[in-house]
């Protein structure tokens, strides 16, 4: 199964584990000239070349998207997930905090997929849209692009509505916490738009774990799966 070479710089799971869930920097001992060198838990080598990537901050997933269209996700151990090929050239991903929810965008055409890549929906026709984000919990999705073209979705694909860009977006962040999105362009132009006037519209059930517990639960999953 060619899935890129994969290259365990750090050894093996359990290794990689310990790594992940070390002591806090002022506990490291640091390197010469006070420095701390932190180890790199795993490294892969794609296919294609990355196009965007995204992190799911809880569960500590990794979204690439690559040039030719593939989508992949790896977990905190470096181990694949699960792969979803978009056809499309360059695809754009934003993921939630568990990595339940993932967004891709390319040439036009919006996926919203689950937590093991399969699509619950698509929706094409978004001509100029190339950059896309999503709120920790999934539910704001925000695509904006050229033209000062964006949309402002909820996570049954339902439009709530649209920004009043005068900017050609090319970085877009998101936050939950603030209700606040960023757009900037590649031309020094920013701005920033509040979300909090859009009905709720979120994903029920959804909460959101520690990075420890994340981490807890895919070493018992490859546990599991080894024995």
């Amino acid at each position: 199964m060619v899935e890129g070479r994969r290259q365990w710089l750090a050894g093996r799971s359990s290794r990689s584990e310990a790594r992940f869930q070390a002591a806090e920097p002022e506990q490291l001992s640091p390197a010469a000239g006070g420095r701390v060198v932190l180890n790199e838990l795993w490294r892969e080598v794609t296919s294609g070349r990355v196009s965007s990537v995204a992190l799911a901050a809880s569960a500590c997933d990794v979204v690439l998207g690559e040039s030719g269209g593939r989508v992949s996700c790896y977990d905190i151990l470096g181990v694949l997930r699960w792969t979803f090929d978009c056809g499309r050239a360059n695809p754009y991903v934003a993921t939630t905090a568990e990595g339940k929810r993932t967004a891709v965008l390319a040439e036009g055409t919006l996926w919203w997929l689950d937590g093991q890549g399969q699509v619950l929906w698509q929706k094409p026709s978004l001509t100029g849209l190339v950059v896309v984000d999503v709120d920790r919990w999934g539910r704001r999705i925000v695509a904006a692009g050229e033209w000062q073209r964006s949309l402002v979705l909820a996570p049954s694909g339902r439009e709530l509505g649209e920004l009043d860009l005068l900017l050609v977006a090319r970085f877009i962040v998101l936050s939950s916490l603030s209700g606040r999105c960023v757009l900037a362009s590649e031309f020094g132009d920013v701005a920033a738009f509040d979300l909090a006037p859009l009905r709720r519209d979120g994903l029920s059930g959804t909460g959101i774990v520690t990075a420890e517990k994340a981490v807890a639960r895919t070493v018992r999953r490859h546990q599991d799966t080894v024995q």
